[in-house]
């Protein structure tokens, strides 16, 4: 099975089947940054308000790797969550590692507002 190359935002080209598989990883943690979300429903409060600050932690951690590959702030709940989900991996030493292809879709995706302290996901794929 052949898969078709999509050109990113970021000027990389990576297989869409692996764009569409990050992607739907991001969106994941996103839409569980919305306290409407359907798996808080009926759910304590404070238990969900902390899996949504988790996911915003997640996110943010993941951009942070993905800009700056030695970055150490990530740790405890929100390194697990990401090695769940496939977008980091651990190196023998302990440092977290992000594939080249997931730095690519992430970079293309997010984007940061240092205002709202917010995250913005557009399609990574360059129009």
């Amino acid at each position: 099975m052949k898969t078709t190359p999509l050109n990113l935002r970021n000027g990389t080209t990576e297989p869409r089947a692996i764009v569409l598989a990050i992607a739907m990883a991001l969106t994941d943690l996103l839409d569980h940054m919305d306290p409407e979300h359907k798996s808080y429903k009926g759910k304590d409060p404070m238990e969900s308000a902390g899996k949504i600050m988790g996911s915003a932690v997640a996110l943010h951690d993941l951009s942070q790797l993905c800009e700056n590959p030695e970055y150490d702030g990530c740790f405890g709940p929100t390194r697990e969550r990401l090695v769940r989900k496939g977008l980091v991996t651990v190196e023998h030493n302990g440092t977290l590692r992000v594939h080249d292809s997931i730095r690519n879709v992430v970079l293309s995706a997010l984007t940061f507002n240092s205002v709202t302290q917010g995250f913005t996901y557009r399609n990574p794929v360059a129009p």
